[in-house]
C-alpha cells in the first residue's frame, strides 16, 4: 500500500474529488470505445451506401458537365454600352473591354461589326460568337441598309471631312492633301491627286470619275500641245510644266545655269536635274544645242596618250596649265594605263565636270608601252622620282629590301607604311619585281 500512500495525505473531501475525476475518465474512455466499435462493426453497412452513392455519381457528373456546357443566355445588345460584367459575361478580356470604354469617352461609337473589333481588337472566333446579338439603333441599320450614299463630282482640291469619308479617303491621306494645299498649290489631274494623297491604283480608279476640274484645266488636259525644239539650258516656267518638269527638278537646272555653265548633252541634263529616265527618254528628242555642241558630242574619241595640249585645252576647265601637267606626267610614266589617273589631277575640284568630260572625249587604247621600274634593284633617287612614290615610300621600299633581300610582288608593298593601296593595280603595271 507504500506506492498509495500518498493519497491519504489529502483531506477526505480532496479524495472524493479524485476518485470522481478518475471515475469521469474512465466513463468517457468507455463510450469512446463502444461508439467507435459500433462504427466499425457498421462499416459493411456504410459500404452499401457509398455503392448507392457512386452508382448516381455518372448521373451527376453528367448534370455538372451540361450544366457547365450551358451557354449564358445572351439577348441582344448595343455594343456601345457594355459593362465589365456583360464584357466578362461575352468573353472579353478586361483589356478589350478597357479599349471599348476608353474609346467611349471620346464621345465616339461604334456602329457595325468590324469598327467594333477595330476599337476592342477581340478575335475573330469571338466577334463571330457576339456579332449576331448586336442590336444598333434604327438609323444606323437604315444607314447600312442604303447601297451606299451618292457621290456627286467634286473637285479633289476641296475635300471636307465627310467626303473624305465617303470617298473612303483616310484621315492620312487627307492630311498630306490638305497640306499640299496649304503651299498654295492645286491638284489638276487624276496622278496628281495620287501622287500627293498616296492611295492605291484600285481606289484611284474607283472615285477618279467623280473628280470635277474647273473648266480651264479640263480643256488644257484634253488640249494637245505640240513642243517645239529647245535648249534646255533656258526653260520658262511654261516650257517647264509643258515638258513635264516639277518645280524641284527647274530650281536644280537653274542653280547650275547661275554658275554660269551648261548642260551640253541628255546625260548631264539628267545628272544636273535628277529627271527620270522615263522623262528623259520623252523629252530629250526636243533638245536643240548649239551646233559648236553638236559637233564637240559628236567628235571621235581621241587616245589619251596621243592627245595634244590643243586637243586637251578644248576641254571646260583644263586650260595650259593644266593639259601641260597631263602630258608631263604622260612623259614620266611613258604612258597612261587607265583614264582613272586623270583624277590625280586637282582639276577636279575646281571644276568637277571637267573630269567627267575629259573621260568622255579621251580614253586608253589597246595596251599602251611603259616606262617600268625594277623595284628590286632601283635607286633611292628612281624611286623617289616615279609619280606615285616620295621619299619616304622609297626609303621604306629600300629599308624592305635590305631586310628581306627581295619583293616578290605588290601585295608585299602594300604593307609598306604610306603606300597608296587605292591605286595598287595601276602601280603594278609599271613595276618590275
Amino acid at each position: 500500500m507504500q506506492p498509495f500512500r500518498f493519497f491519504f495525505h489529502y483531506t477526505k473531501g480532496q479524495r472524493k474529488g479524485i476518485v470522481a475525476l478518475l471515475l469521469l475518465i474512465i466513463v468517457v474512455q468507455a463510450t469512446y470505445f463502444v461508439t467507435t466499435s459500433r462504427n466499425w462493426q457498421s462499416e459493411a453497412r456504410q459500404s452499401e451506401e457509398q455503392k448507392e452513392w457512386l452508382a448516381l455519381q455518372t448521373q451527376i457528373d453528367t448534370l455538372k458537365a451540361r450544366k457547365a456546357k450551358a451557354a449564358y443566355k445572351i439577348y441582344p445588345f448595343n455594343p456601345n454600352y457594355i459593362t465589365d460584367y456583360k464584357g466578362y459575361t461575352l468573353g472579353m478580356s478586361n483589356a478589350e473591354i478597357d479599349r471599348l470604354h476608353k474609346f467611349r469617352e471620346t464621345k465616339k461609337y461604334v456602329n457595325s461589326a468590324e469598327e467594333f473589333q477595330e476599337v476592342t481588337k477581340v478575335s475573330d472566333s469571338l466577334l463571330e460568337k457576339i456579332a449576331p446579338y448586336f442590336k444598333f439603333p434604327s438609323w444606323v441599320k437604315n444607314k447600312k441598309g442604303k447601297r451606299g450614299a451618292k457621290i456627286y463630282p467634286f473637285n479633289p482640291n476641296y475635300i471636307s471631312d465627310y467626303k473624305a469619308k465617303l470617298i473612303g479617303l483616310s484621315k492620312q491621306e487627307l492630311a498630306r492633301i490638305r497640306k499640299f494645299r496649304k503651299t498654295n498649290k492645286y491638284i489638276n489631274s487624276a496622278k496628281d491627286f495620287q501622287e500627293v494623297t498616296k492611295i492605291s491604283d484600285s481606289r484611284l480608279k474607283k472615285i477618279e470619275p467623280y473628280f470635277k476640274f474647273p473648266d480651264w484645266v479640263t480643256e488644257r488636259q484634253n488640249k494637245t500641245v505640240e513642243i517645239y525644239p529647245f535648249n534646255p539650258n533656258y526653260i520658262s516656267d511654261f516650257k517647264a510644266q509643258l515638258i513635264g518638269l516639277s518645280s524641284k527638278e527647274l530650281k536644280r537646272i537653274r542653280d547650275f545655269r547661275a554658275k554660269n555653265k551648261y548642260v551640253n548633252s541628255a546625260e548631264e541634263f539628267q545628272e544636273v536635274t535628277k529627271v527620270s529616265d522615263s522623262l528623259l527618254k520623252a523629252i530629250s528628242p526636243y533638245f536643240k544645242f548649239p551646233d559648236w555642241v553638236n559637233k564637240k558630242n559628236n567628235a571621235a574619241v581621241i587616245d589619251i596618250n596621243k592627245a595634244t595640249a590643243d586637243q586637251l585645252i578644248a576641254i571646260y576647265g583644263i586650260g595650259p596649265v593644266y593639259s601641260k601637267r597631263i602630258l608631263e606626267r604622260r612623259e614620266q610614266l611613258g604612258a597612261y594605263v587607265s583614264m582613272e589617273q586623270m583624277d590625280d589631277f586637282d582639276f577636279r575640284d575646281y571644276t568637277p565636270n571637267t573630269n567627267e568630260e575629259l573621260k568622255k572625249r579621251f580614253t586608253v587604247v589597246g595596251k599602251p608601252r611603259v616606262k617600268t621600274i625594277n623595284i628590286n634593284t632601283a635607286s633611292l633617287n628612281e624611286l623617289s622620282s616615279f609619280p606615285y612614290f616620295n621619299e619616304t615610300i622609297a626609303s621604306n621600299i629600300i629599308a624592305k629590301r635590305k631586310v628581306q633581300g627581295r619583293i616578290g610582288n605588290i601585295e608585299e608593298l602594300t604593307k609598306i607604311n604610306g603606300f597608296p593601296v587605292e591605286k595598287e593595280k595601276i602601280i603594278a603595271l609599271y613595276l618590275k619585281f
